[in-house]
């Protein structure tokens, strides 16, 4: 382990509410925001509990791990120049998987595994998933692809030491206890280009993107997977509430409108039976939930079909009342499930240019951190009340 060493300064800035529906400051949260870095970092990402933090520093290609309550380095490796890179904590805060995110469609990288503790990479769980990776890409549509592919999405199980990882149609489930490979589910009705999925807290549902084809024609839809066989015939569209709204609206549209990913973001609320879905191509947010009499109810948060423009990286807060989003911006939408998904808008952490590329919340809900090219942030969310 490296000698710690101070390496963060402390800018501080409390962010102002912007309401994008009538409603008083005092009904939503809002976020005190510290600026901790002022230079371009990626994957940026803080521990369940939230005492550290862990990004990859642009101006030296390193992966650092910081303690939050001391400013001081864990340990730091070579990031080997990865551009874009994607960090996410196991619930146990034992490992971070690191991976290339989509929007930087540069060099494969695989999943890295990094032991929170040393930085020392899980070499076994590496080299597993790029032989599964191999296999997977002859077994699927994609033998003949002039692009290569890799892992885009990744979720942990809330059980210690599972890890779900998207690539070429396949979900694979890898259980990094006794380094075998649990479950393969074969998504048949989705495609190499749709590359988000979640996994549900208690493990029992996966929920993904997938290309509908009907004749000639194709639109993005929301499918599940229960007990990891497909489910999505299984829910009806409950007409009187859904208002002709599914969990993608303007799904046929997706294709019509340049922008990349084609499915943004899902997120598994805490209930397990709610997922929040984001679209940029159209501009779309809908919370959707799998009801007792297997019909889908779906909400829809936030719509700028014009714009083009839809939150992502979506979370929920631990008792399921707000659902948060952040723009490429940096803007943050919360929405009060309590309310009718009735929502506002916060501004920025920073005035001006900002770019997000990466983040993460502890497990409270409490704080989140932001990797910017303009900079590390970390806020600390102050409820209503």
């Amino acid at each position: 382990m490296l000698k710690p060493s101070r390496i963060l300064s402390l800018i501080v800035l409390t962010s102002l509410l912007h309401t994008g529906q009538a409603a008083a400051q005092s009904d939503f949260p809002i976020i005190n925001w510290e600026k901790l870095r002022a230079e371009l970092v990626y994957g940026a990402s803080i521990s369940p509990d939230g005492q550290y933090i862990f990004f990859n520093d642009a101006s030296s290609n390193n992966l650092m791990l910081v303690n939050r309550n001391t400013n001081t380095l864990e340990w730091q490796n070579d990031g080997s120049g990865y551009r874009g890179i994607q960090t996410r904590w196991s619930p146990d805060g034992q490992y971070i998987a690191a991976w290339l995110d989509d929007k930087y469609r540069g060099n494969p990288t695989g999943i890295q595994v990094y032991d929170a503790s040393t930085g020392h990479h899980l070499t076994e769980v590496e080299e597993a998933l790029d032989t599964a990776k191999t296999v997977l890409r002859f077994a699927s549509c994609c033998d003949d692809l002039t692009v290569d592919y890799d892992y885009f999405s990744v979720s942990w199980g809330q059980e210690s030491g599972r890890l779900a990882a998207y690539v070429f149609g396949y979900i694979v489930v890898y259980d990094l206890s006794n380094q075998t490979f649990s479950t393969v589910i074969h998504l048949s009705l989705s495609n190499s280009i749709i590359t988000n999925f979640d996994w549900s807290p208690d493990e029992s549902r996966f929920a993904a993107f997938h290309i509908k084809f009907i004749s000639s024609d194709r639109s993005v839809e929301m499918g599940f997977w229960e007990e990891y066989e497909f489910a999505e015939n299984g829910y009806s569209q409950h007409e009187e509430s859904m208002q002709d709204l599914d969990c993608v609206p303007y799904g046929d549209r997706v294709f019509t409108i340049p922008a990349y990913p084609i499915g943004s973001d899902v997120k598994w609320a805490p209930d397990n039976r709610t997922v929040a879905v984001s679209v940029r191509r159209t501009g779309q947010l809908t919370a959707c939930s799998l009801k007792d009499d297997d019909h889908l109810l779906v909400k829809q948060v936030y719509s700028d079909f014009e714009g083009g423009d839809a939150p992502e990286h979506l979370q929920w807060s631990p008792d399921q009342r707000w659902l948060y989003g952040f723009f490429e911006d940096c803007r943050l939408l919360v929405a009060d499930a309590a309310d009718d998904y009735a929502y506002t808008v916060l501004p920025p952490a920073e005035a001006g240019n900002c770019y997000l590329n990466s983040l993460g919340w502890t497990a409270d809900g409490r704080h989140v951190v932001l990797g910017t090219e303009q900079g590390l942030w970390l806020g600390t969310v102050r409820l209503p009340g």
